[in-house]
């Protein structure tokens, strides 16, 4: 690989816990793959809090990442995905939402959702929004997964939160229905 033409993608991430929470019921996971040549980037927000919500979000985020660096079809991946979750005993439910970012040299970007609140795509200082199909498993219809392709350039930045950070506030006199994705963007930009 010639280094003077290497992709240069930053991927960086902050979490905060739950109050009173020893951890987080978020997970993210990032990759370099082929030399540095293919980067991949998944956040999970795992079901409730605490350790339940931490492992449902770990055990997602490890296998979307190693699926997306297998190039397995993800509509097959997401149910292989939600038929691993173990199934929560209160809810009676397996749940865990993802989102992957798969960039590979040239700027060729893939982003996939199922469930996390919108990311952000931005672009000279301005929210573009992304032409997104969506895309349901024949097993799982009612979870609809959102997929971009786009072509990214220097300096544009993607965004990605749980809704920890879009419902924030929520209940407050001044975010009765928390930040949404409104807020974030606003506070982003």
């Amino acid at each position: 690989m010639n280094h003077d033409a290497a992709l240069f993608l930053e991927v960086d991430f902050s979490q905060c816990r739950k109050h009173r929470q020893d951890i987080c019921g978020d997970a993210f996971k990032s990759q370099k793959l082929a030399g540095g040549a293919r980067i991949l980037a998944t956040l999970s927000d795992g079901l409730g809090s605490g350790v339940k919500a931490n492992i449902l979000a770990e055990m997602t985020a490890a296998m979307a990442l190693r699926f997306a660096a297998s190039d397995m079809d993800f509509i097959h991946s997401a149910e292989v995905m939600m038929d691993a979750l173990p199934v929560c005993q209160v809810r009676k439910i397996a749940y865990a939402t993802f989102t992957i970012v798969d960039c590979a040299f040239g700027g060729k970007t893939q982003i996939i959702e199922m469930d996390n609140p919108p990311f952000l795509y931005i672009r000279n200082g301005k929210a573009l929004s992304l032409n997104c199909r969506e895309m349901a498993s024949p097993k799982w219809r009612e979870r609809v997964m959102r997929v971009a392709d786009t072509a990214a350039r220097p300096e544009d930045r993607i965004v990605l939160v749980s809704d920890g950070v879009t419902q924030a506030g929520i209940g407050s006199r001044d975010f009765p229905l928390g930040w949404r994705p409104e807020g974030l963007q606003s506070f982003v930009l």
